[in-house]
């Protein structure tokens, strides 16, 4: 006897819109934000609430790709610990402030040259990783 035929489910997702593959593969090609060390870098959302986009604790949502920084993996476990402390202690050294970061990063995504620059302009007189001259 046949198997009677079941109808195939079909998920009607719209792409999600607030990951972009392509931006978080190249955040993680640029030197470190928190410390300066070359990559490859983790790409570290800013859990930080704004005016124009509120995060809700206890949603389970990440923020958007918008809002990522390079971190390396050392930082980035700095970061997750405590984020204030982290971010308090980078703003201390002159680190800009990380939010305005990840938006122009946002704006030259794809552009590694541009990127070195953004993460350099960020870190005034500190140590930062140089892209090397191909």
């Amino acid at each position: 006897m046949p198997r009677i035929s079941r109808p195939r489910l079909v998920h009607n997702r719209r792409p999600n819109v607030r990951r972009i593959d392509h931006h978080r593969l190249w955040i993680k090609t640029l030197c470190c934000l928190g410390c300066g060390r070359a990559g490859p870098c983790d790409p570290a959302h800013l859990r930080f609430a704004t005016d124009d986009e509120p995060l809700k604790p206890g949603t389970g949502l990440k923020p958007p790709d918008w809002r990522l920084v390079p971190l390396c993996r050392r930082c980035h476990d700095k970061e997750e610990h405590g984020k204030v402390t982290f971010w308090g202690a980078c703003m201390a050294l002159g680190i800009s402030d990380p939010i305005g970061v990840a938006g122009q990063l946002w704006r030259v995504t794809g552009d590694i040259e541009a990127g070195y620059r953004t993460i350099q302009h960020a870190r005034p007189g500190l140590r930062t990783a140089m892209l090397e001259a191909a």
